[in-house]
C-alpha cells in the first residue's frame, strides 16, 4: 500500500518538476540533485512514512565541541531545520539532514512546499559547515533571552 502511495507521489512529483519517469530504485529509494544538494527519498522501515534526507557535510574531530553543539541547538523545536532533524550517519561520519513524513496525509503541494524548505536548510548549513560557522546557523549570536511571543508569560 505505502509503497503504491510512494511511487504515486515521486510520479506526480516528477511531473511537476520535469522527469516525468520519476520512481523508486529496487532499494526503493530515489536520488535527485537540487542545485548543489543532493537529496534521497526513501521508504521507511515502517512502510508507512517518506523519508527525505541529505548528507549536509563532515565535521572535523578539532570542530565537534563548536559544531555539535550548534546542530543540537538548531533540532531543538526545528528552530533552524524547518522541520527536519540533524543527526551523524554512523558508517561515514557524516552529519546527515533528515525528515519524515507520513505517507498517508503526505500531497504534491506539501511536498513541494516540504523539499523547497528542506534544499534550503540543506544548502544553508551545508555551508555553514564547510566554513566552519558553527555559530551563524542556529545560535542567536547572543546570550539574550528570545523575547517571548504575544500572550507567553515566561517564569
Amino acid at each position: 500500500m505505502s509503497l503504491a502511495t510512494m511511487t504515486s507521489l515521486l510520479a506526480e512529483f516528477g511531473a511537476a518538476v520535469g522527469i516525468p519517469d520519476l520512481k523508486p530504485d529496487a532499494e526503493l529509494r530515489c536520488n535527485m540533485m537540487f542545485d548543489d544538494v543532493a537529496v534521497s527519498f526513501e521508504l521507511g522501515a515502517d512502510d508507512e512514512s517518506l523519508y527525505v534526507y541529505s548528507l549536509v557535510g563532515t565535521v572535523a574531530e578539532a570542530d565537534t565541541a563548536l559544531a555539535y553543539p550548534a546542530l543540537l541547538r538548531a533540532n531543538y523545536a526545528f528552530e533552524d531545520t524547518a522541520g527536519s532533524t540533524f543527526g551523524l550517519d554512523p558508517r561515514s561520519g557524516g552529519i546527515v539532514l533528515i525528515r519524515a513524513e507520513r505517507l498517508e496525509t503526505l500531497r504534491l503541494a506539501r511536498l513541494e512546499a516540504l523539499v523547497e524548505d528542506f534544499v534550503n536548510v540543506a544548502e544553508r548549513w551545508a555551508e555553514h559547515i564547510r566554513r566552519r560557522e558553527y555559530d551563524a546557523g542556529a545560535a542567536r549570536g547572543d546570550d539574550e533571552p528570545e523575547t517571548p511571543a504575544p500572550g507567553v508569560v515566561r517564569v
